[in-house]
């Protein structure tokens, strides 16, 4: 067995696309956490948070609260007294007076401030360093005052079950609330410390680490046993004394490995560029002292904890690369599995978010391969599970599920991989019997049959493309079906003062806003001075609510009515600017080029390229692999006339998943909002304004299809020279993968925006939005690299 173990080893590691998916993934992953740890919050970076810590070494977590408040309230008395200086002149003695009333306490308690001083310890900006020291201060006292958290979860038990609303002893609920206290009963007397938790929180929470590891579990477990059945390998092995059980389990225990080995390594140099750049802190302090672990039930330090992190990490991996190998001998192609898990993940993260913890149905969120994943999750809170109404612990049922899938995926494994020839059997008498049915009709008479019907049946019927077009088909109808955007009251007040303005001149629009907004503000004065004479007892009570009712009705239709003239003011710029542009109703052209437009867009690139992948990557790799191109090549059209024939085939599927990627979102929008501005100049938009050329919406619209599509045709190109360099099916998924895909998932993510070292930009027509010298050199790379794709693969044709 241990021969075998190191021979499957050997074999994997021999091809060349494993060690460089793994080196590749592994360096990838410590850049991304690198440049993660160099993020910002809301106006200063993550390192700034460590300086304010160094400076708190040695306090209690109570002195620590007591010199940031002192820093926050100076800061806070500095910027009144500023504010005062710079108002004194012009306020009138009401204004003054206001100030002094609302600012009293500040003002007294710091009277001879110097303003001119800068005050700043540790940032540039005054704002800033008051945005630090507010954050850092609300961490501080949430460890100072723990033992009041404490006192506090028993004192609101006690009154959410004295409550109707969880004071049914019968239900989920009640039992919960009861199970809570006790749960930290065991915390009491536990003392925190001011520490700062940046590398711990860098170094456990990570999403970009959990995707790159999952994607080199694909790589893995696709590679282990596809490869083999791709070349024909798996074939000459079974035959072999010890080619079924011994084969498969030495396969198995290799998946298990190299699993733990690969979470060990991406994990660890998280920690280990954590630790350099922020530091881990006193790991013997209590988790609760780490920012978000304020919750936890749990009586550990924060080395337990990453200990505890490593290993729950580790088993989840476990569990996904054994059911990434399970459905690799279940399926026969990579096609299928690729498939198969997206159809598999996608339902597990559609559980995972759409499912409530307290809900009735949150077996089906704990039970859920996402879950498992998420150790922060397990340790930063009391959770419990709504199990027929009764609250049960998740982490016990969660480490059982999970040692259960591992023993099903297995077992259901090597059960497959040994009953296969059977059915292989059964499955070749099918094929022969259908071809020996179709050869005595063939009989008859003689058929001929031309390349491009051939290549079309190959690609279409024998590789399942019709079926991925199906799948892609109901996949967008289930996307667009429910498709809603701004159906608030708000845009329905902006369309009625938009329509009141649409084909009138500017001059006529602008009498008619300014009329409105006289309107709203003799209403708000109105409703102020109604005010004033009520509290004085001037006015009565009914004739203020009537003033205040017909004040507060007219405020509603104020958003709209703000959004309709700030559109109007635009359209009134680019007039006085030259370029031509109309006022019309927009909302439906926002929800296409907004930020979630350009998600949506995003969304369907990735679509595009995963059908795009699985479509396209048997082209030339089966044949290749099979060596039936050397028999093709010794006909005469046996070269480039084939290639030319699959180049228009693939042309055909590529087209049709194109126009299923993003017809149906045009659709959806256009029959939600109109059509209105199809024909109206491209600087009618504010968020297309920045483009030199004012062309019809309708052409922008065109322009950005044909980028899109040559995006497409790029994409394409990449797969089909892929498939042929490669000459094998799973290595072409697996680097297209990596190259057109993994781009998309670090965008959705949140960590990378657009990046010009991919397709997704032309895919997605961003390059469109704003012309700029690198995006035209980017267009031109991008047709280059298309055209020498194509020109490569038809020259290693034959030609």
């Amino acid at each position: 067995m241990a021969r075998l173990f190191y021979y499957e080893f050997k074999k994997l590691f021999s091809k060349k696309v494993v060690p460089f998916f793994f080196l590749f993934l592994f360096f990838f992953n410590g850049l991304m956490v690198y440049r993660e740890s160099r993020g910002r919050y809301q106006g200063y970076l993550k390192a700034d948070v460590s300086k304010v810590y160094e400076s708190l070494a040695g306090m209690t977590a109570l002195e620590a609260e007591e010199n940031l408040t002192e820093r926050v309230n100076l800061l806070e008395a500095v910027d009144v007294w500023r504010q005062w200086a710079d108002g004194y002149e012009g306020w009138t003695e009401e204004d003054k007076q206001s100030f002094r009333s609302a600012h009293k306490e500040i003002m007294s308690r710091y009277p001879n401030l110097d303003i001119e001083d800068s005050y700043l310890l540790y940032l540039k900006n005054f704002y800033d360093e008051q945005s630090l020291l507010a954050d850092v201060l609300e961490q501080v006292s949430a460890a100072a005052h723990y033992e009041e958290y404490l006192e506090g979860i028993e004192d609101e038990a006690r009154i959410m079950t004295a409550s109707s609303l969880f004071g049914n002893p019968g239900t989920f609920s009640y039992r919960n609330i009861e199970k809570t206290p006790p749960a930290y009963e065991h915390l009491k007397g536990m003392v925190l410390p001011a520490a700062s938790s940046e590398g711990i929180i860098l170094a456990t929470e990570s999403k970009v680490t959990d995707i790159l590891l999952l994607f080199l579990l694909v790589v893995l477990g696709i590679s282990i046993l596809l490869g083999e059945r791709e070349e024909g390998t798996l074939l000459l092995i079974r035959p072999m004394k010890k080619g079924y059980l011994e084969t498969i389990t030495a396969k198995l225990f290799l998946v298990l490995a190299l699993t733990v080995l690969a979470s060990f390594v991406f994990y660890g140099i998280d920690f280990l560029i954590s630790h350099v750049v922020f530091g881990m802190g006193d790991l013997s302090r209590p988790i609760q002292s780490v920012k978000g672990f304020l919750t936890s039930p749990y009586e550990m330090t924060a080395g337990e904890y990453l200990t505890g992190f490593l290993a729950a990490k580790t088993a989840a991996a476990l569990v996904w690369s054994t059911l990434i190998f399970c459905l690799g001998t279940i399926f026969k192609n990579g096609i299928s599995v690729c498939l198969a898990m997206g159809i598999t993940f996608s339902i597990e993260f559609l559980l995972y978010f759409a499912i409530g913890i307290h809900s009735y149905l949150s077996p089906l969120k704990i039970l859920n391969l996402v879950c498992l994943a998420d150790a922060p999750w397990f340790f930063g809170d009391y959770l419990n599970m709504n199990l027929f109404g009764w609250p049960v612990n998740v982490v016990p049922v969660c480490i059982g599920i999970g040692t259960l899938a591992v023993f099903l995926s297995c077992v259901l494994s090597i059960r497959r991989y040994l009953t296969e020839s059977s059915s292989l059997r059964i499955e070749n008498r099918m094929v022969t019997f259908l071809q020996a049915k179709i050869r005595r009709r063939g009989k008859k008479r003689k058929i001929r049959i031309s390349l491009f019907p051939k290549e079309l049946y190959k690609i279409f019927i024998m590789e399942k493309a019709w079926i991925l077009l199906v799948l892609f088909c109901l996949l967008q109808w289930n996307t667009y079906k429910g498709f809603m955007v701004y159906t608030d009251s708000d845009d329905k007040f902006y369309q009625y003062y938009i329509d009141q303005a649409e084909g009138l001149p500017l001059q006529e629009t602008a009498l008619i806003y300014q009329e409105e907004f006289d309107r709203f503000d003799a209403l708000a004065k109105e409703n102020k001075s109604a005010s004033g004479l009520y509290a004085s007892g001037k006015l009565a009570y009914m004739e203020w609510q009537e003033i205040n009712t017909k004040y507060m009705a007219a405020a509603r239709g104020m958003i709209g009515f703000d959004r309709a003239v700030s559109q109007y003011e635009h359209v009134l710029n680019e007039k006085r600017a030259g370029a031509d542009a109309e006022l019309f109703y927009d909302t439906g052209w926002q929800a296409l080029f907004d930020r979630n437009g350009q998600r949506e867009d995003v969304m369907n690139a990735g679509k595009l390229g995963f059908f795009l992948i699985l479509g396209l990557s048997a082209v030339f790799s089966v044949e290749r692999s099979s060596r039936v191109e050397m028999l093709q090549k010794a006909y005469l059209r046996g070269g480039g006339s084939v290639c030319v024939r699959k180049y228009v085939s693939c042309f055909l599927y590529g087209t049709a998943a194109y126009f299923i990627a993003y017809v149906p979102r045009y659709l959806t929008v256009f029959s939600e909002y109109g059509t209105a501005g199809l024909s109206a100049p491209l600087k009618s938009l504010s968020a297309l304004s920045e483009i030199p050329f004012n062309i019809p919406l309708w052409a922008y619209l065109l322009v950005v299809g044909i980028c899109r599509y040559l995006g497409m045709l790029a994409a394409a190109g990449l797969i089909l020279w892929l498939s042929k360099r490669c000459g094998s099916m799973v290595h072409t998924i697996l680097i297209a993968m990596l190259i057109l895909e993994l781009p998309v998932f670090l965008y959705l993510m949140g960590i990378v925006g657009e990046t010009y070292f991919s397709l997704l930009p032309m895919m997605t027509g961003f390059s469109m939005y704003r012309l700029t010298a690198v995006r035209i050199v980017y267009w031109c790379a991008v047709l280059a690299a298309g055209c020498w794709f194509y020109f490569q693969t038809y020259e290693e044709s034959g030609v």
